[in-house]
């Protein structure tokens, strides 16, 4: 049993889970590995794909600790936002409701 993103898990619930997650995310780049050592408590990377105030939005999200230990990711497609900025806010909020 571990704690997974807030949630404790079985070993087989872990294993199956860890499948799901690309590899590449787990292993995160050098020049990643800077930003994510900075931080003090987690650092949370999001992106979105706006498009329009009237199209669905794209977002997703990917948190570390500190000592570069991948906590979660998810992603989503949500309701449409005014602004691109809006959309970036929505994916981080959701990072911290899924936390």
């Amino acid at each position: 049993m571990r704690v997974y993103g807030g949630v404790t898990l079985t070993n087989s619930e872990i294993q199956f889970k860890e499948t799901l997650i690309p590899q590449h995310l787990l292993q995160p780049k050098e020049d990643v590995m800077t930003i994510i050592h900075q931080a003090k408590t987690y650092c949370c990377f999001v992106d979105a794909s706006w498009v329009s105030s009237t199209a669905t939005v794209g977002i997703g999200w990917i948190m570390y600790t500190p000592n570069a230990q991948f906590v979660l990711w998810g992603m989503s497609a949500i309701r449409p936002t005014s602004s691109p900025l809006e959309a970036e806010v929505e994916a981080l909020k959701l990072a911290m409701i899924h936390l």
